[in-house]
């Protein structure tokens, strides 16, 4: 067996080269023998020392280390392998993966777990997003190219994909860099008004201005952002906000509801409040603009007065109208108040005409009580009697308004009153009358007293009675004195039995000459039909014998009072009677029964008439 000299290893059979080294080997070197048993020649292999092994196997372990980390690396950063860690990562919401894998393509906007979640919340919204995003990957994953994009519908949008996959230099100096980058898209907002404050996420944004009220928002990460929008004026700040999702849309409207409303005030200098703020501007009594305002429904108005009886408030509504009057109302205390003043005013109004005395009314103005004095006189002037009361009163607080006239402060109310009374004339018969009615009361406010008197009551059309406050007074002793009057007053006078009388004569003249009973019916007592047909019968016998009455006069001499039904009265009669003879005077004294009907004084009955001579 032979070795190469130079290396030591095992050379094949009649090889004149070292297969290892390349040494060459000499043809003559051949072993001696001798028959006479000398030993065989010996190859020496060559020798190395300790320190020479030693670096030979760190070298070769460092070869094999160096080999393997390069292996190592080459499998980390395939694309293949990335490709599949991210899918992975996508579909089971890995946010720590993602975070870490996901790079700004901007190195001034930072990619955070909040911009991973955006992306997850966007796929798990739009599923197809996500599937086509999954099949994009595996399919670059199993192509060749170095450089990949996917935005899905984004194309149509963005002038550069929201998402896109690429080569990104070198890793380790060694192997090609894949990345996934999120490319910051632009951000355009329409709006209807200039010179608002942006804010995304609560930030505030640069904008810029742009041509037909869009905004430049400038760029961002692909991510769903709360953009509001805020306006700043001299009384107020009006915000608005919409939810932005920057991954398939760069262009969003975000319309305010702003305008300028016409306000129109009874009442001169009122403040006007919104959502509780007041905005320094006050109300015309002429009407005014205001604002800008919002009428979407986000804001309430509402006004508010000082006045010399308290502070005017009015309901707090929803702005949501171009055209505004305000109604104003009272205080609670200031009702209380408002309210004892017109019922007091009602109480001494109606004493005032039962007694035919204007002094004793209470809070009315001047103007109100020279009014009531003016219907007493009437009442005097036709021999009225008037007795009232009420027993409730219900106010319409719905109805109340207060407003303010060339610095002197009115209001309206309606109500709902009950009223008993009786109203009739000296000479007839009285009754009982019960109704309800409806009035409107004006007031005013006297600074002189500090009191709210009654200026004028006229008939309400508006009382709603849905939401009122009812005053009660005790009227028991009314009712007793009212009954006791309509009892004297319905007991017939001389006068009411001479207008009868006077009545019954004249009319009986004329039915005589007129051969009709029917002109003298009337008076008559309906119930007593033999009567009545005595005096027809006697109208007929007269024409027979052609006789002619001229009245001339009665006087009721005397009045005698049978039960609550029936009288006994006593009459004078003065006649002129013709006939074919001629013309007599005639005086008759006569007496009757008289009976009290519903329908007034009837004669019921001739007993006996005698000529006076």
């Amino acid at each position: 067996m032979e070795f190469c000299t130079n290396c030591g290893t095992k050379l094949d059979k009649g090889s004149p080269f070292c297969t290892e080294c390349g040494a060459k080997m000499s043809t003559n070197q051949k072993s001696s023998r001798t028959n006479t048993g000398s030993k065989p020649a010996t190859v020496t292999l060559p020798s190395f020392s300790r320190k020479t092994k030693i670096i030979v196997s760190s070298v070769i372990a460092l070869m094999l280390v160096v080999f393997g980390a390069y292996k190592l690396g080459e499998s980390v950063t395939d694309k293949n392998k990335v490709f599949g860690a991210f899918i992975d990562a996508i579909e089971s919401g890995d946010t720590d993966f993602l975070a870490a894998n996901l790079f700004s393509a901007d190195d001034s906007m930072e990619v955070t777990e909040e911009t991973v979640q955006g992306l997850l919340t966007y796929f798990q919204e739009y599923p197809y997003a996500k599937e086509e995003l999954v099949y994009e990957l595996e399919r670059v994953s199993r192509s060749s190219g170095g450089h990949v994009s996917y935005a899905g519908e984004s194309y149509d949008v963005f002038d550069k994909p929201f998402i896109t996959f690429e080569q990104r230099g070198k890793k380790f100096f060694l192997y090609d860099n894949y990345q996934f980058m999120l490319n910051p898209q632009p951000l355009y907002i329409y709006t209807n008004y200039p010179n608002l404050t942006f804010f995304m996420n609560g930030e505030e944004v640069s904008a810029k201005l742009m041509d037909d009220g869009v905004v430049d928002l400038g760029v961002h990460l692909p991510g769903s952002y709360n953009v509001s929008s805020v306006l700043e004026t001299d009384f107020m700040e009006l915000e608005k906000g919409i939810d932005v999702n920057l991954f398939y849309q760069d262009y969003y409207e975000l319309y305010l509801d702003i305008d300028y409303v016409w306000i129109e005030s009874a009442i001169e200098g009122a403040s006007i409040f919104i959502n509780g703020k007041d905005t320094g501007a006050t109300t015309s009594a002429y009407g005014s603009d205001f604002g800008p305002v919002l009428l979407d429904g986000s804001m309430e108005i509402h006004f508010e007065k000082e006045s010399p009886f308290g502070k005017l408030v009015t309901p707090v509504s929803t702005l949501d109208e171009y055209y505004i009057y305000p109604s104003f109302t009272f205080t609670e205390e200031t009702l209380e108040e408002v309210f004892a003043s017109v019922s007091n005013y009602l109480l001494t109004r109606t004493e005032a005409f039962s007694n035919f005395d204007d002094s004793l009314v209470e809070n009315a103005t001047i103007s109100e009580h020279n009014e009531i004095s003016d219907i007493i006189q009437s009442l005097i002037d036709y021999e009225e009697i008037y007795y009232g009361f009420f027993p409730e009163i219900r106010y319409d607080l719905d109805s109340v308004s207060v407003f303010e006239n060339e610095g002197v402060w009115n209001a309206y109310v309606d109500s709902s009153v009950d009223w008993v009374f009786t109203r009739y004339y000296a000479y007839s018969t009285p009754y009982l009358i019960e109704r309800t009615e409806h009035h409107q009361f004006a007031i005013q406010f006297d600074e002189r007293t500090g009191k709210w008197l009654v200026d004028d009551l006229y008939d309400s059309y508006s009382y709603d009675g849905a939401n009122v406050v009812v005053a009660t007074f005790e009227v028991e002793e009314k009712y007793a004195e009212i009954n006791e009057l309509l009892e004297t007053a319905s007991e017939p006078t001389v006068a009411d039995f001479d207008e009868l009388f006077y009545t019954m004569v004249s009319s009986y003249v004329d039915a005589v000459n007129a051969v009709d009973f029917s002109i003298v019916s009337p008076v008559i007592d309906p119930g007593n039909h033999s009567y009545r047909e005595e005096v027809s019968n006697y109208i007929d016998y007269l024409e027979t014998r052609g006789i002619t009455q001229e009245f001339i006069g009665v006087e009721v001499t005397n009045i005698e009072k049978q039960d609550d039904e029936f009288y006994i009265v006593s009459t004078f009669e003065e006649y002129i009677i013709n006939n074919t003879d001629g013309s007599t005077y005639r005086g008759f004294d006569s007496e009757y029964t008289v009976r009290k009907t519903d329908d007034g004084l009837k004669v019921h009955e001739l007993l006996e008439t005698n000529a006076r001579n």
